[in-house]
Protein backbone atom coordinates (compact mmCIF):
# COMPACT_ATOMS: atom_id res chain seq x y z
CA UNK A 1 0.00 0.00 0.00
CA UNK A 2 1.30 3.44 -0.92
CA UNK A 3 1.93 5.41 2.25
CA UNK A 4 1.98 9.07 1.29
CA UNK A 5 -0.37 10.95 3.57
CA UNK A 6 -0.27 14.20 5.52
CA UNK A 7 2.48 12.96 7.85
CA UNK A 8 4.62 11.66 4.98
CA UNK A 9 4.23 14.93 3.11
CA UNK A 10 5.23 16.94 6.18
CA UNK A 11 8.41 14.90 6.51
CA UNK A 12 9.25 15.25 2.83
CA UNK A 13 8.83 19.02 2.94
CA UNK A 14 10.92 19.17 6.11
CA UNK A 15 13.77 17.24 4.47
CA UNK A 16 13.59 19.27 1.25
CA UNK A 17 13.64 22.54 3.19
CA UNK A 18 16.70 21.42 5.16
CA UNK A 19 18.46 20.39 1.95
CA UNK A 20 17.71 23.73 0.31
CA UNK A 21 19.03 25.68 3.28
CA UNK A 22 22.17 23.55 3.42
CA UNK A 23 22.96 23.95 -0.27
CA UNK A 24 22.24 27.69 -0.36
CA UNK A 25 23.83 28.59 2.96
CA UNK A 26 26.91 26.42 2.65
CA UNK A 27 27.30 26.33 -1.10
CA UNK A 28 28.31 22.66 -1.28
CA UNK A 29 26.48 19.41 -2.10
CA UNK A 30 25.01 17.56 0.84
CA UNK A 31 27.16 14.54 0.04
CA UNK A 32 30.36 16.52 0.66
CA UNK A 33 31.87 15.86 4.08
CA UNK A 34 34.08 18.49 5.65
CA UNK A 35 36.67 16.81 7.86
CA UNK A 36 36.57 17.43 11.60
CA UNK A 37 39.44 19.33 13.24
CA UNK A 38 42.42 17.15 14.13
CA UNK A 39 42.71 18.35 17.75
CA UNK A 40 39.65 17.33 19.78
CA UNK A 41 38.16 19.72 22.28
CA UNK A 42 38.49 19.09 26.00
CA UNK A 43 34.90 18.49 27.09
CA UNK A 44 35.80 19.87 30.52
CA UNK A 45 36.33 23.25 28.83
CA UNK A 46 32.70 24.30 29.08
CA UNK A 47 33.61 27.89 28.21
CA UNK A 48 34.47 26.63 24.73
CA UNK A 49 31.86 23.92 24.22
CA UNK A 50 28.98 25.89 25.74
CA UNK A 51 27.42 22.76 27.27
CA UNK A 52 28.04 20.61 30.37
CA UNK A 53 30.94 18.19 30.17
CA UNK A 54 28.66 15.13 30.36
CA UNK A 55 26.65 16.31 27.33
CA UNK A 56 29.80 16.96 25.32
CA UNK A 57 31.12 13.51 26.19
CA UNK A 58 27.83 11.97 25.04
CA UNK A 59 28.32 13.56 21.62
CA UNK A 60 31.86 12.16 21.55
CA UNK A 61 30.43 8.72 22.30
CA UNK A 62 27.81 9.09 19.56
CA UNK A 63 30.47 10.07 17.04
CA UNK A 64 32.80 7.21 17.97
CA UNK A 65 30.04 4.59 18.21
CA UNK A 66 28.50 5.40 14.82
CA UNK A 67 31.70 5.68 12.73
CA UNK A 68 31.85 9.47 12.76
CA UNK A 69 34.74 9.81 10.26
CA UNK A 70 32.51 8.05 7.73
CA UNK A 71 29.57 10.43 8.09
CA UNK A 72 28.59 12.43 5.04
CA UNK A 73 28.97 15.58 7.12
CA UNK A 74 30.81 15.79 10.44
CA UNK A 75 31.60 19.49 10.32
CA UNK A 76 33.23 20.69 13.57
CA UNK A 77 32.49 17.48 15.48
CA UNK A 78 34.96 17.01 18.35
CA UNK A 79 36.73 20.24 17.36
CA UNK A 80 37.64 23.06 19.74
CA UNK A 81 34.51 25.02 18.91
CA UNK A 82 31.15 25.62 20.51
CA UNK A 83 28.97 22.51 20.29
CA UNK A 84 26.21 24.49 18.59
CA UNK A 85 28.51 24.82 15.55
CA UNK A 86 28.78 21.03 15.22
CA UNK A 87 26.76 19.76 12.29
CA UNK A 88 23.22 18.77 13.28
CA UNK A 89 23.43 19.88 16.93
CA UNK A 90 21.08 22.48 18.42
CA UNK A 91 21.88 24.15 21.74
CA UNK A 92 19.62 26.41 23.79
CA UNK A 93 20.09 27.71 27.30
CA UNK A 94 23.44 25.97 27.62
CA UNK A 95 22.09 22.49 26.91
CA UNK A 96 21.79 20.26 23.85
CA UNK A 97 18.16 20.28 22.74
CA UNK A 98 18.32 18.78 19.27
CA UNK A 99 20.35 16.25 17.27
CA UNK A 100 19.53 16.06 13.56
CA UNK A 101 21.79 13.63 11.70
CA UNK A 102 19.31 12.04 9.33
CA UNK A 103 20.60 10.52 6.09
CA UNK A 104 24.19 11.03 7.24
CA UNK A 105 25.70 7.52 7.02
CA UNK A 106 25.74 6.79 10.73
CA UNK A 107 26.65 3.14 11.25
CA UNK A 108 26.72 1.15 14.48
CA UNK A 109 24.97 1.15 17.86
CA UNK A 110 23.72 4.14 19.80
CA UNK A 111 25.51 5.02 23.04
CA UNK A 112 23.98 5.92 26.40
CA UNK A 113 22.04 9.17 25.94
CA UNK A 114 20.96 9.68 29.55
CA UNK A 115 23.23 12.71 30.08
CA UNK A 116 21.24 14.68 27.50
CA UNK A 117 18.69 15.72 30.09
CA UNK A 118 17.13 18.51 27.98
CA UNK A 119 17.16 16.83 24.58
CA UNK A 120 13.85 17.42 22.82
CA UNK A 121 14.45 16.29 19.24
CA UNK A 122 16.34 13.19 18.07
CA UNK A 123 16.36 12.80 14.26
CA UNK A 124 18.55 9.91 13.13
CA UNK A 125 16.43 8.38 10.41
CA UNK A 126 17.70 6.77 7.22
CA UNK A 127 21.09 5.63 8.50
CA UNK A 128 22.57 2.22 9.32
CA UNK A 129 22.10 2.22 13.08
CA UNK A 130 22.16 -1.22 14.70
CA UNK A 131 21.56 -2.76 18.09
CA UNK A 132 19.01 -1.82 20.73
CA UNK A 133 17.54 1.59 21.45
CA UNK A 134 19.08 2.91 24.69
CA UNK A 135 17.07 4.44 27.51
CA UNK A 136 15.48 7.64 26.21
CA UNK A 137 15.88 11.01 27.94
CA UNK A 138 12.65 12.05 29.67
CA UNK A 139 12.71 15.42 27.90
CA UNK A 140 12.31 14.02 24.36
CA UNK A 141 9.34 15.23 22.31
CA UNK A 142 10.25 13.98 18.82
CA UNK A 143 12.06 10.73 17.95
CA UNK A 144 12.61 9.87 14.30
CA UNK A 145 14.88 6.85 13.86
CA UNK A 146 13.07 5.08 11.05
CA UNK A 147 14.81 3.21 8.22
CA UNK A 148 17.69 1.81 10.26
CA UNK A 149 18.48 -1.71 11.46
CA UNK A 150 17.61 -1.26 15.13
CA UNK A 151 16.81 -4.42 17.07
CA UNK A 152 15.42 -5.43 20.45
CA UNK A 153 12.40 -3.98 22.21
CA UNK A 154 11.16 -0.42 22.40
CA UNK A 155 12.19 1.14 25.73
CA UNK A 156 9.96 3.11 28.06
CA UNK A 157 8.72 6.20 26.26
CA UNK A 158 9.17 9.73 27.65
CA UNK A 159 6.03 11.24 29.16
CA UNK A 160 6.42 14.39 27.03
CA UNK A 161 6.70 12.54 23.70
CA UNK A 162 4.68 13.95 20.79
CA UNK A 163 5.95 12.06 17.73
CA UNK A 164 7.60 8.62 17.55
CA UNK A 165 8.65 7.12 14.22
CA UNK A 166 10.60 3.85 14.21
CA UNK A 167 9.23 2.28 11.04
CA UNK A 168 11.38 0.01 8.86
CA UNK A 169 13.59 -1.41 11.59
CA UNK A 170 13.87 -4.91 13.11
CA UNK A 171 12.27 -4.21 16.49
CA UNK A 172 10.56 -7.01 18.41
CA UNK A 173 8.52 -7.47 21.55
CA UNK A 174 5.44 -5.54 22.71
CA UNK A 175 4.56 -1.90 22.19
CA UNK A 176 5.16 -0.09 25.49
CA UNK A 177 2.61 2.10 27.23
CA UNK A 178 1.95 5.24 25.21
CA UNK A 179 2.29 8.67 26.84
CA UNK A 180 -0.80 10.85 27.09
CA UNK A 181 0.86 13.57 25.00
CA UNK A 182 1.51 11.39 21.92
CA UNK A 183 0.16 12.73 18.61
CA UNK A 184 1.82 10.48 16.01
CA UNK A 185 3.07 6.88 16.22
CA UNK A 186 4.65 5.02 13.30
CA UNK A 187 6.02 1.51 13.96
CA UNK A 188 5.26 0.15 10.49
CA UNK A 189 7.27 -2.83 9.24
CA UNK A 190 8.93 -4.28 12.33
CA UNK A 191 8.47 -7.59 14.15
CA UNK A 192 6.37 -6.32 17.06
CA UNK A 193 4.11 -8.74 18.93
CA UNK A 194 1.41 -8.63 21.57
CA UNK A 195 -1.64 -6.40 21.72
CA UNK A 196 -2.06 -2.73 20.91
CA UNK A 197 -1.92 -0.70 24.15
CA UNK A 198 -4.49 1.90 25.12
CA UNK A 199 -4.36 4.84 22.71
CA UNK A 200 -4.03 8.37 24.12
CA UNK A 201 -6.80 10.83 23.36
CA UNK A 202 -4.30 13.17 21.65
CA UNK A 203 -3.28 10.62 18.99
CA UNK A 204 -3.87 11.73 15.39
CA UNK A 205 -1.75 9.31 13.34
CA UNK A 206 -1.23 5.56 13.96
CA UNK A 207 0.82 3.27 11.70
CA UNK A 208 1.30 -0.27 13.00
CA UNK A 209 1.07 -2.17 9.70
CA UNK A 210 3.25 -5.18 8.84
CA UNK A 211 3.93 -6.46 12.33
CA UNK A 212 2.69 -9.54 14.21
CA UNK A 213 0.23 -7.84 16.54
CA UNK A 214 -2.62 -9.84 18.05
CA UNK A 215 -5.70 -9.17 20.13
CA UNK A 216 -8.43 -6.66 19.43
CA UNK A 217 -8.34 -3.05 18.27
CA UNK A 218 -8.66 -0.74 21.29
CA UNK A 219 -10.98 2.25 21.48
CA UNK A 220 -9.96 4.88 18.97
CA UNK A 221 -9.12 8.48 19.96
CA UNK A 222 -11.60 11.17 18.86
CA UNK A 223 -8.96 13.13 16.91
CA UNK A 224 -7.52 10.17 14.96
CA UNK A 225 -7.08 10.96 11.25
CA UNK A 226 -4.93 8.08 9.95
CA UNK A 227 -5.24 4.45 11.05
CA UNK A 228 -3.08 1.78 9.40
CA UNK A 229 -3.21 -1.63 11.10
CA UNK A 230 -3.11 -3.85 8.03
CA UNK A 231 -1.03 -7.05 7.76
CA UNK A 232 -1.18 -8.13 11.39
CA UNK A 233 -3.09 -10.87 13.22
CA UNK A 234 -5.74 -8.71 14.86
CA UNK A 235 -9.07 -10.28 15.76
CA UNK A 236 -12.43 -9.22 17.12
CA UNK A 237 -14.69 -6.47 15.88
CA UNK A 238 -13.90 -3.04 14.48
CA UNK A 239 -14.58 -0.39 17.14
CA UNK A 240 -16.57 2.77 16.39
CA UNK A 241 -14.66 5.02 14.02
CA UNK A 242 -14.00 8.66 15.00
CA UNK A 243 -15.58 11.37 12.89
CA UNK A 244 -12.14 12.83 12.10
CA UNK A 245 -10.84 9.66 10.38
CA UNK A 246 -9.55 10.14 6.82
CA UNK A 247 -7.49 6.99 6.10
CA UNK A 248 -8.37 3.48 7.26
CA UNK A 249 -6.45 0.27 6.48
CA UNK A 250 -7.38 -2.91 8.37
CA UNK A 251 -6.89 -5.43 5.56
CA UNK A 252 -5.08 -8.75 6.05
CA UNK A 253 -6.16 -9.41 9.62
CA UNK A 254 -8.68 -11.77 11.25
CA UNK A 255 -11.38 -9.25 12.08
CA UNK A 256 -14.98 -10.38 12.47
CA UNK A 257 -18.41 -8.84 12.88
CA UNK A 258 -19.97 -6.03 10.91
CA UNK A 259 -18.46 -2.88 9.47
CA UNK A 260 -19.33 0.12 11.68
CA UNK A 261 -20.68 3.40 10.39
CA UNK A 262 -18.18 5.16 8.18
CA UNK A 263 -17.38 8.82 8.94
CA UNK A 264 -18.00 11.30 6.15
CA UNK A 265 -14.36 12.42 6.34
CA UNK A 266 -13.02 9.05 5.05
CA UNK A 267 -10.94 9.24 1.87
CA UNK A 268 -9.64 5.67 1.66
CA UNK A 269 -10.75 2.42 3.28
CA UNK A 270 -9.16 -1.03 3.03
CA UNK A 271 -10.89 -3.96 4.76
CA UNK A 272 -10.13 -6.90 2.47
CA UNK A 273 -8.91 -10.30 3.69
CA UNK A 274 -10.82 -10.42 6.96
CA UNK A 275 -13.91 -12.38 8.07
CA UNK A 276 -16.29 -9.44 8.23
CA UNK A 277 -20.02 -10.09 7.87
CA UNK A 278 -23.21 -8.14 7.38
CA UNK A 279 -23.98 -5.42 4.89
CA UNK A 280 -21.75 -2.61 3.68
CA UNK A 281 -22.77 0.66 5.42
CA UNK A 282 -23.39 3.84 3.42
CA UNK A 283 -20.17 5.09 1.87
CA UNK A 284 -18.89 8.65 2.33
CA UNK A 285 -19.80 10.96 -0.50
Amino acid sequence: MHRFTHLSLRRLLYLNLFAAIAMIGVGIPLCYRQPAEAAPVDCADEATTGVPEAECLTLFALYDSTTGPGWYDDTNWKSATAVDTWYGVTVSGGHIQGIGLWYNNLSGPLPDLSALTELQVLDLYHNQLTGPIPALPASLQTIWMYQNQLTGSIPTLPSSLLDLDLHDNQLTGPIPALPASLQALDLYDNGLTGSIPALPASLEVLYLSHNQLTGSIPSLPPSLRELFLNNNQLAGSIPPLPSSLEYLALNYNQLTGSIPSLPSSLRTIHLSHNQLTGSIPPLPA
